[in-house]
């Protein structure tokens, strides 16, 4: 089931990447880059977001978390990938999106002399006593945003505040605060 999650995740994120998308008229593809502190990727990320068709884009972002103790090292690489319709008129939005946000963890733990069973966000790596490990997990959870957005006509800076629930088992409730650009 994890292969199948992993597979449709990369199959988004290619498509959403492609280099060309519809227009619509007098509608340009319109592109995003953006900085999020907290949102759907919990903690922060960078963002990459372009006009797939009207008032539809796709958005796919990367964070990267390090702690090091010792001998033991944890990274993290979340990345969400999704799908926003803005409705609105003018520079004033609503954004609502939807989309998976992949969470990826290594560790490498070599100073230990109990079993420990280390959980943060979605990942799961668990230890044996005096055992050097390295080990991973990789989770995906949906997440969505509904939120406020001014954006400019054509270009200039973008500022975004929303609602981004996380779902994976539970429902976590969290907000995110986001400026960029759009060219």
């Amino acid at each position: 089931m994890r292969k199948r999650g992993e597979l449709i995740f990369v199959a988004l994120l290619i498509l959403l990447l492609k280099p060309f998308s519809f227009s619509y008229g007098e509608d340009k593809n319109y592109q995003v880059v953006y900085f999020e502190l907290f949102g759907n990727a919990i903690v922060y990320s960078l963002n990459y977001e372009r006009t797939i068709y009207r008032d539809f884009s796709g958005r796919v972002g990367i964070a990267y978390i390090a702690a090091t103790t010792g001998e033991n090292r944890i990274n993290f690489l979340i990345s969400p990938l999704m799908v926003n319709y803005l409705l609105g008129s003018s520079k004033h939005k609503l954004e609502l999106g939807l989309g998976p946000v992949m969470f990826i963890g290594l560790a490498r733990i070599r100073d230990y002399d109990r079993k420990l069973n280390f959980k943060f966000l979605f990942v799961d790596i668990e230890t044996e006593p005096n055992k050097p490990v390295i080990g991973s997990d990789i989770s995906i959870a949906v997440t969505g945003t509904i939120g406020y957005r001014y954006q400019p006509g054509k270009q200039g800076l973008i500022f975004r505040i929303a609602f981004t629930p996380l779902i994976q088992k539970k429902f976590g409730s969290w907000f995110g605060i986001s400026l960029g650009y759009r060219f």
